[in-house]
């Protein structure tokens, strides 16, 4: 399990590791400068983070950056739950933004994205609205 801070005056990301193999409890990873950490979100071995420039950055849970992948448009929301991550970012034009895309990624053993496995879904996104998941 990991605990993490979005320090967005410094641009860093801060993991505290509950259950660390190694002994290391803790990292930090300072962002390029200005580049803002918007949206966290951690798996089985691996933790993820958006950006305001449209970053998706993948980060081992030992703190080793993986992957940085573009998104199509601004970050509304990052999920994660074992080996799957879902990113809701927003889609439409001007200034109201009311249609999004939901994205569904599969993070393979090697800690490395799988973009074509899933592909993209639109949804509307309208002001005040929020993003939640149906309960069974």
């Amino acid at each position: 399990m990991c605990h993490f801070l979005l320090m967005s005056l410094y641009s860093k990301v801060v993991c505290v590791l509950l259950n660390s193999w190694d002994g290391n409890k803790e990292w930090s990873a300072d962002l390029p400068e200005g580049e803002e950490a918007l949206a966290i979100a951690a798996g089985k071995g691996w933790v993820a983070v958006a950006t305001d420039t449209r970053n998706l950055r993948l980060f081992t849970v030992a703190g080793t950056q993986r992957e940085v992948i573009s998104l199509p448009g601004p970050v509304v929301c990052v999920v994660g739950h074992r080996n799957k991550l879902l990113v809701v970012f927003h889609n439409g034009m001007g200034k109201s933004r009311d249609v999004g895309n939901l994205m569904f990624l599969e993070i393979n053993k090697f800690l490395t994205l799988l973009l074509e496995l899933y592909n993209s879904y639109s949804i509307l996104l309208c002001v005040g609205s929020f993003v939640q998941c149906p309960q069974n």
